[in-house]
């Protein structure tokens, strides 16, 4: 691998492109152990953006004990890296994997990126927000992450993991659009709650019914009883699953 191109794929990347992991539960204090990585979205787009979509190529191993294997190809160079099972499923295991292996070529959270203790609630399995990214080494949205001239391709699809190959377009009913959010009297935390039990209900195959309930309370909720009142059906489904019924 050229100088040139190990400079651009490690340019620093913003707070945007960071999630984070539950990788511990204290249950004893309703508090969890958050571990950053960065998103699958931003290592694809840094990955097409500067070896294009052939320029290199992403195996998944899946193992019995949940654990998935990841091996990255980039200018003939490997790195493998295998992430234990997480709490949120398949899927974000082996994205997980995947920002393993791609740290291995310099592709890393901001230094500022530490775990860190959250609120977590343990009948939903969720942490209930995710910690602010803070200090100078933080670098600005966009500063990085998509330095240089784009690719006339898109996204890679064949190298992305089977559990996240069957999202389909109606997804996108769950979508919610928060511009009069702060107008309603709805605070971030409690949103970033909202956001995260949807997305566990879409990976475990309740996204219709979680559709259909954001519609029924227009999106996050017309004010801060009505979101409360969303997040218990929300929960009600993610623990009851099928037994719940749902009225379009």
């Amino acid at each position: 691998m050229s100088d040139a191109l190990w400079t651009r794929l490690t340019a620093p990347f913003p707070a945007l492109a960071v999630t984070w992991d539950v990788v511990s539960v204290d249950a004893a204090v309703d508090e969890a152990v958050v571990a950053p990585r960065l998103r699958r979205e931003a290592i694809v787009e840094r990955l097409d953006q500067h070896c294009g979509v052939a320029g290199w190529s992403v195996t998944f191993t899946p193992f019995a004990n949940g654990a998935v294997g990841c091996t990255v190809e980039i200018a003939g160079v490997r790195k493998s890296a295998v992430a234990d099972a997480l709490m949120a499923g398949p899927a974000a295991t082996a994205d997980a994997a995947l920002a393993v292996s791609a740290a291995s070529f310099g592709l890393v959270v901001p230094p500022a990126a530490v775990p860190q203790r959250v609120a977590f609630d343990a009948e939903a399995g969720i942490a209930l927000h995710d910690p602010e990214l803070v200090g100078d080494h933080v670098a600005e949205a966009g500063a990085g992450a998509t330095a240089g001239a784009a690719t006339d391709a898109g996204p890679a699809d064949a190298p992305m993991d089977p559990a996240s190959a069957g999202a389909s377009d109606d997804d996108s009913a769950l979508d919610v659009h928060a511009a009069d959010v702060e107008a309603r009297g709805l605070s971030r935390e409690g949103l970033v709650m909202i956001d995260r039990l949807v997305e566990r209900l879409k990976e475990s195959g309740h996204g219709l019914q979680a559709a259909r309930l954001l519609v029924r309370y227009g999106g996050y909720g017309k004010d801060a009883e009505a979101a409360r009142a969303l997040y218990g059906a929300l929960r009600a489904l993610l623990k009851r699953g099928d037994d719940v019924e749902v009225e379009a």
